[in-house]
Formats: structure tokens, C-alpha cells, sequence
């Protein structure tokens, strides 16, 4: 039988080691001395003001929301170009247009990260990007004396885009500074031109990692300024691996970061793959199959992991459904979930339940884990529901490709 034991005193707590907590006031155990983010923000990517297909697919936009209650509820509190061109002079490898912002990843300073996949209008050099969710920390790069930044000046809760000074617009009433941003903290290259990075995840060390998609790599950054490559790996037809993978989200839980592969978007293209990699050993890889062929989920495309197991979720695209994945099992196990929708996003509330963005139907649906039964059937409004966020009050954000706007649900 196991033993327990009620810790309330100061020594009680010296037994172990305190990691990120002190007893302060004493015979407690409370957070500390390391800060912990609690920001009431929501960050979208927005690629595509203009369109598609024959409409250039530029500037790449990153939209900063306040999740607060109150009548600052969903106002935008900043609006970023995706990518930074220059620093100190010195070229990024960012475009000045056609970056195509993608997935994204906050971490624990309220710091943003963005993939910008740099495919739309042709193969380019695909980049990784890093914003401030603090103007404290953003650098003042002209030595003028104050940040620009995008600042909704007229205070109708929208940062408007073609309120710049490039546009001529009054210095008092500029919303947007594109590209000169000085809260757009770096951008780098990612892989080789067309390798097109898709994943991106924060891992509990504060570790970034991406996953290119034609490039077949994954890379793991430092994020301390100036952001520098720590590792990578291929997995490519000569790599030891196999399986070659086409990497296009990623979440991580505990010691493990999880990649979909999805080698394309028809139930016949191929088989998908969830990957699992130890965040301090890259080498250390371990995966399973999920989906490929008729009957099934469909190819996976947006990822969650479970935090205190080793399990994830994943959306099923070309299918109906989600797959629930355990690398508890021996051999680990990918099992379809039926959701009577195309699934991209999936995300975890705080109550620890599942949330699935019904591409094709519009709907958001909530998902008990432990009997896999949807519980709840939430219409978003709009159509192709794309995103899922859960925000620092537990509420459910849902961004639509059409028409394009976000949708909060109290879980």
C-alpha cells in the first residue's frame, strides 16, 4: 500500500527541492522566486488581407486581442508584420512580403513565437519570428527615445494597417510601423528556401522548436537573445529513421515534444505519423502511425498533448474525427475518435477536456477524454473554425477563416 504524508511545515518542504517555489511566508509553499506570465492576451496570425490565389498573399499579420472581461473585451492591442528584415543592419533572411505566418507558440514571458511558411507566392526562404508581449522589452532600434510600436490611437479597439508613416499619417495618429516594429525582437532563417516551416512549440525548459514540412527537419533554438540553433534532426529517406517526415504542428507536455507528419491532405496520399521526441535529446525518438486509407480519421493536422501522461490528441483533416494517441501502450496506439466534421485545431481546456474546430461544419465540439463521447456541439457563426486558444480565465477562443473574426465559449 502506498504511504502519504501531509507536508504543512517549513521542513516538511526542505525534504525535497524547491524548483521555481519558496516557502515565503513560511509554512506555505507558494510560487516563486521565478515570475509566472499571467496574461490576458490571445495572439492570431492573419495571412491573407488580400486573398488568394492570383492576390499576393502579403503583408503576413500577427494580431494581439485582449481577453479581459470588461469593454476591453476582444479589442486588438497590437498588430505586427510576421517578420523583422534587418538587425544592427544586417539582413534576417526575412521577406519583405510573402512570409504566410502560420502556426503559433507563447511562452512563458508572454513572448510570441511565429512560423512564417513562405510558400504562397512561390517557394522562399521560410523564417522564425519572436515578439515582445511587453513593451518593457522591446528595443528602441532608431535611438529615438521611444518604442514604435502598433498602438490603436483613435481607440476604436482595431490597429489599422494603413495608418503608417510610410502612408504619410500624422505622428499622432500612426497604428502601424510594418516591419520597423521595434517590438518584433528577431527572425531567422529556418532550413533552406521552400523548406517550409509549419510546427512550432515552447517546451517546459523554454525551448523553441520547429518542424519544416518539405524540409523534413526538426530544429530546437535557445531563445536568449540572439536566438541560435541547439539541435536538429532529420528524417529524410537516407536518415536511420523510417519514415520521412513531413512535420506540421507540434505540442509539447513534460519531458516530450509531438510533431504530426502529414505527407498530404487525401485520405489515399500516405500515412501520418505522430512523432514524439525527448526535448533534451533529440535523439531519442519514438512514433506511431495515425491514419492513411479509407475508414479512418483522415490525415492528422493540429496536435495537443496531455500534461502528467503520454498521451496527445490530433486532428483528423481529410477525415471525420480526432485520434487519441498513447505512447503508454506497447507498441503505442492511435485510435480515430468520430466527429462528425473535418478536425484542424484541437486544444485542452482547463478541466482537462478536449476541444475540436469543425472545419467543414462551422462548429467547435468539447470532448470528454476518458469516455470519448462529445459532450458539447458549440456553432462558431462562421465556417472553416481554424484555430483554438485557451486563455489564462479558461475561456475557449476559436479564430474562422470565413468570415474572419474570433469566437469566445465558456467552456
Amino acid at each position: 500500500m502506498g504511504q502519504t504524508k501531509i507536508f504543512t511545515l517549513d521542513a516538511d518542504f526542505d525534504a525535497g527541492v524547491l524548483n521555481n517555489t519558496q516557502h515565503v511566508p513560511s509554512n506555505q509553499i507558494v510560487l516563486g522566486p521565478t515570475s509566472v506570465s499571467k496574461t490576458r492576451l490571445v495572439w492570431v496570425s492573419n495571412t491573407a488581407p488580400g486573398g488568394s490565389g492570383a492576390t499576393p498573399l502579403s503583408p503576413g499579420w500577427i494580431v494581439r486581442v485582449n481577453t479581459t472581461l470588461g469593454p476591453n473585451l476582444g479589442r486588438q492591442t497590437a498588430r505586427f508584420d510576421s517578420v523583422l528584415l534587418n538587425i544592427n543592419g544586417q539582413p534576417t533572411g526575412g521577406n519583405a512580403s510573402g512570409n504566410n505566418p502560420g502556426r503559433v507558440a507563447v511562452d512563458t514571458n508572454g513572448d510570441v513565437w511565429i512560423v512564417n511558411r513562405a510558400y504562397y507566392e512561390g517557394a522562399r526562404q521560410g523564417t522564425l519570428s519572436k515578439f515582445s508581449g511587453d513593451i518593457a522589452h522591446c528595443i528602441d532600434r532608431n535611438n529615438n527615445g521611444v518604442i514604435d510600436t502598433s498602438y490603436d490611437a483613435n481607440g476604436d479597439g482595431i490597429i489599422d494597417p494603413y495608418k503608417t508613416p510610410a502612408l504619410g499619417t500624422p505622428a499622432d495618429q500612426v497604428e502601424y510601423f510594418a516591419q520597423s516594429d521595434e517590438c518584433i525582437l528577431s527572425t531567422i532563417k529556418v532550413g533552406a528556401v521552400g523548406d517550409i516551416p509549419r510546427a512550432v512549440a515552447v517546451d517546459r525548459n523554454g525551448k523553441i522548436w520547429v518542424g519544416t514540412h518539405t524540409g523534413h527537419t526538426v530544429y530546437r533554438y535557445n531563445p536568449n537573445e540572439p536566438v541560435a540553433l541547439e539541435a536538429s534532426r532529420s528524417f529524410t529517406a537516407n536518415s536511420p529513421f523510417p519514415f520521412v517526415g513531413w512535420f506540421y504542428s507540434a505540442a509539447t507536455a513534460d519531458d516530450y515534444v509531438y510533431f504530426t507528419s502529414n505527407p498530404g491532405w487525401s485520405a489515399a496520399s500516405g500515412t501520418g505519423q505522430i512523432v514524439r521526441i525527448r526535448i533534451d535529446d533529440v535523439n531519442q525518438v519514438d512514433s506511431v502511425v495515425c491514419g492513411g486509407g479509407a475508414g479512418t480519421c483522415g490525415s492528422v493536422y493540429g496536435i495537443v498533448a496531455v500534461p502528467g501522461t503520454h498521451q496527445a490528441w490530433a486532428g483528423g483533416y481529410s477525415g471525420t474525427g480526432v485520434y487519441k494517441v498513447n505512447f503508454d501502450a506497447t507498441p503505442p496506439t492511435c485510435t480515430c475518435i468520430a466527429v462528425p466534421s473535418q478536425v484542424t485545431a484541437v486544444t485542452l481546456d482547463l478541466n482537462g477536456k478536449v476541444w475540436a474546430s469543425g472545419y467543414n461544419t462551422g462548429n467547435v465540439y468539447r470532448i470528454n477524454p476518458a469516455t470519448n463521447a462529445i459532450e458539447a456541439t458549440c456553432a462558431t457563426g462562421g465556417s472553416n473554425p481554424h484555430g483554438l486558444s485557451v486563455d489564462f480565465d479558461g475561456y475557449i477562443w476559436s479564430v474562422q477563416d470565413n468570415p474572419n473574426h474570433l469566437v469566445r465559449f465558456d467552456p
